[in-house]
């Protein structure tokens, strides 16, 4: 079984193996740690369900079953991206007592996916979302008087990982607005 930790694992490499991995960090950090390889690789995945301080089961972002088109309130026809993917990892944490020295093991259930992998990390919403600096940030920028575009700028020279758009900061903007 192997060990890595999260700040120093080479994202690059290929698919999850057959072997667990055992990951040295802490619950919220595994599903993280699984968006930062999917993120590498084309993809996206989000927590399916989980058992607190046990499993998280982790899918593909496009695990599902299509729903069809429907009209939203809007007038305008939506669609889904869920294809029914089998992509799926369970990652778990010792529950004994007994054991000191409790790391996450992240097992692959199916490593396939029925799809190619995207062209960027742009294209999954997962991949937009902003983290809890970012928001800081955005809440700073904006009482300077910054319009969302300058901010993000800003975002993406300080941090070139950043996927997030302009709707992606209105909508926070616009929380911060609901809050006041």
């Amino acid at each position: 079984m192997n060990t890595c930790d999260f700040n120093s694992f080479d994202f690059r490499r290929g698919a999850f193996g057959s072997t667990p991995v055992r990951l040295l960090c802490l619950n919220d950090d595994v599903v993280r740690f699984c968006q930062t390889w999917a993120k590498w690789h084309g993809y996206a995945v989000s927590k399916s369900n989980s058992h607190p301080g046990k499993n998280i089961y982790i899918k593909c972002d496009r695990s599902g079953h299509f729903r069809g088109s429907v009209i939203n309130k809007s007038g305008q026809k939506t669609t889904s991206s869920k294809i029914n993917c089998p992509f799926h990892l369970k990652a778990s944490i010792p529950t004994s007592k007994k054991v000191a020295n409790k790391v996450w093991t992240l097992e692959v259930l199916n490593g396939t996916h029925n799809h190619k992998p995207s062209k960027g990390a742009s294209s999954h919403s997962a991949h937009k979302q902003l983290i809890p600096e970012q928001v800081k940030e955005i809440r700073k920028l904006s009482q300077a008087n910054l319009k969302p575009a300058q901010i993000l700028l800003q975002l993406c020279t300080s941090n070139n990982e950043t996927y997030a758009t302009n709707k992606t900061v209105s909508n926070v903007l616009q929380k911060f607005v609901g809050r006041n």
